[in-house]
């Protein structure tokens, strides 16, 4: 059953995650919003963010809990404190830190992230040392409603590099790759 949407104003479903909440950027989290279509029974949400990789299997970035029934968005740039002020809970991501990581996929790789937004006709009684898979596993069966939203990234830091080693280092400026 789908009966909310998610979304963010800072990409749409299915096209590229931005430069800014990558590894390649400032690494904040994007903002997200979710809406209702029609009567909100949900008493409270979760967002997991899910990362398809074909060598390494499913990796997730991102797991937070019991946001209350009268949250509807995360703003960009969440902080990655176990518990935000509005009492919800971070959970321990896949590569063992707390709150949002950000993509970082292997040179030359494309990945694709799921945004995910899960709803509950109550809070969670879930220990805040719960990691990701054991988080995942625990909802299976107990959410209500379900929606999510698909960004792709593909591995930038080597273009960046790239740029830096082209550089004059007496004038600072850019040499033409044409004489490289």
């Amino acid at each position: 059953m789908n009966e909310y949407v998610l979304r963010s104003y800072a990409f749409v479903d299915d096209d590229e995650l931005p430069f800014n909440f990558t590894v390649d950027g400032n690494e904040g989290s994007p903002p997200l919003e979710w809406t209702p279509n029609g009567e909100n029974p949900a008493k409270s949400f979760a967002i997991v963010m899910e990362e398809t990789n074909d060598e390494k299997g499913l990796l997730y970035h991102w797991i937070i809990w019991n946001l209350p029934h009268n949250v509807t968005r995360l703003s960009k740039n969440t902080p990655t404190n176990p518990i935000l002020s509005d009492g919800s809970i971070q959970g321990m991501n896949d590569f063992g830190s707390i709150g949002y990581h950000p993509p970082d996929p292997a040179k030359g790789k494309k990945e694709k992230y799921l945004f995910k937004l899960f709803t509950f006709k109550m809070m969670l009684n879930i220990p805040q040392n719960t990691s990701a898979k054991q988080f995942v596993e625990y909802i299976k069966t107990r959410y209500d409603r379900y929606s999510e939203i698909r960004a792709n990234y593909r591995y930038y830091k080597s273009m960046k590099q790239d740029k830096q080693n082209t550089m004059n280092p007496k004038s600072n400026e850019s040499i033409p790759t044409n004489e490289l």
